[in-house]
């Protein structure tokens, strides 16, 4: 049991000094996600850009002063947005996502997107998850 303990906390170690987070002015970042900020965000402060790295992939993490977040990948596309204050930009949110969130959560805002490949989480002010295509084609829910 020791051993096991032992190895995993090793793995661990060892993983955490592959990753790397470091603070960067905003300049550094992707010219398409200086753009995002200053389109979406205009009158938000920006507290601090962090740059994570690991073996994998490269993020930029854009935290504002109000507390609210944007996630961008290394070429600038914005794969999570975390808000804290108020909802998720109407313009970033596609429209087949925007009328059906409209059509059958009226009551909630969207606070929490993500992005990738794939399609499309949105979580909604009252923490119900949906789940949507690359298209905006609802595919599932959670409550």
């Amino acid at each position: 049991m020791k051993k096991i303990i032992l190895v995993l906390a090793c793995a661990f170690g060892a993983l955490a000094l592959n990753a790397q987070t470091e603070k960067v002015v905003f300049g550094k970042m992707p010219k398409s996600a200086q753009e995002f900020v200053q389109t979406y965000f205009a009158k938000e402060n920006v507290q601090d850009v962090e740059l994570n790295r690991d073996d994998k992939s490269e993020k930029y993490t854009v935290s504002f002063a109000n507390g609210n977040q944007v996630v961008f990948d290394n070429s600038g596309d914005w794969t999570e947005i975390n808000m804290k204050v108020g909802p998720v930009p109407a313009n970033v949110v596609p429209a087949n996502i925007k009328a059906h969130v409209s059509n059958n959560y009226s009551k909630y805002q969207i606070v929490q997107m993500m992005q990738n490949d794939k399609g499309y989480q949105v979580k909604l002010s009252n923490g119900t998850d949906l789940y949507y295509d690359k298209d905006g084609n609802i595919l599932k829910t959670s409550d």
